[in-house]
């Protein structure tokens, strides 16, 4: 569990899970599955291993729960294939996980995809659409959860991988749905429009919100790319995200101010332009002013 303070399991652990990405829900989920006695590892680059194997232990904080702290075992690559593999990537650092996807050790390895609006063409034999629904932050070594719950979907029966038993927390719910797991602009809507506002205005969402011009804005937006997921025949509420935005947690800075972050995620929409939609495009080139080289 999160915030148990003890000492860890030191049983027999019950499988071995690698995790690609150094994202905060990446470190999120290595927290949960070592603290459920799996051996877990995250596999980076060299020049990643060495830099985090120097730093500090990770510093935990999720809603009102007692901080705790948590160190990972980081690897350049693999001994043997563990039970399951995880993508849990950042924007920024996307293509070079690819790279690291294609370890012969994880060829037959069941892969939980959690990139999967940014990972369409992975060709591994097993893959587990997996969507995190939660907003996440990271200082440094601090990770902080913004909301009071977590829950993950996974697009499979729980009958063909039950994954409760990894994946299982206080905190943190899991449910199945392979019918109807959200598509593309389910998952990136909310996410997409909160970090363009987030990254032209230079305020926080509590601050945006309230303005009438970016209220109509939002709907204008909404508006565009419903009719985007009509013509791909995904269905798409625009309620929905709308409401979604405005559960943002005020906290939240976003995740797109790197140019690599911000260029991954704007090639992601292939489906849109000026014409078809000027608003989204509009805000896209506005924030693309305020981006950090």
């Amino acid at each position: 569990m999160f915030f148990y303070k003890g000492k860890k399991n030191t049983d027999t652990k019950l499988g071995k899970v690698v995790i690609i990405g150094t994202s905060p829900l990446a470190f999120v989920l290595a927290d949960v599955i070592q603290n459920n006695n799996y051996d877990v590892s995250i596999l980076t680059s060299k020049l990643e291993k060495q830099t985090f194997n120097h730093t500090k232990p990770f510093c935990f904080k999720y809603s009102n729960a007692i901080s705790h702290q948590a160190s990972f075992s980081f690897i350049e690559d693999l001994s043997s294939s563990p039970d399951y593999c995880i993508l849990a990537s950042s924007l920024d650092e996307i293509s070079s996980d690819f790279l690291l996807l294609q370890n012969l050790l994880l060829k037959d390895v069941p892969l939980i995809n959690f990139t999967s609006c940014y990972s369409k063409k992975l060709t591994n034999k097993q893959i587990i659409k997996a969507f995190f629904k939660g907003w996440l932050q990271r200082d440094k070594n601090n990770i902080f959860s913004l909301d009071r719950s977590l829950e993950i979907v996974f697009s499979i029966n729980k009958s063909d991988y039950n994954l409760s038993n990894i994946f299982s927390n206080q905190h943190m719910s899991v449910s199945y749905n392979e019918k109807s797991f959200p598509n593309f602009w389910e998952q990136i809507t909310p996410f997409l429009i909160a970090n363009l506002l987030l990254l032209k205005n230079k305020q926080s969402l509590s601050e945006m919100l309230p303005d009438k011009n970016i209220r109509k804005q939002i709907d204008a937006i909404l508006k565009e790319i419903s009719s985007l997921a009509a013509k791909s025949s995904e269905k798409f509420d625009s309620s929905k995200a709308l409401a979604t935005i405005y559960a943002i947690p005020s906290g939240y800075k976003g995740d797109i101010h790197l140019p690599k972050s911000f260029n991954n995620l704007v090639s992601t929409l292939t489906e849109t332009n000026h014409f078809d939609t000027p608003y989204l495009h509009n805000l896209i080139v506005s924030a693309s002013n305020n981006i950090i080289v």
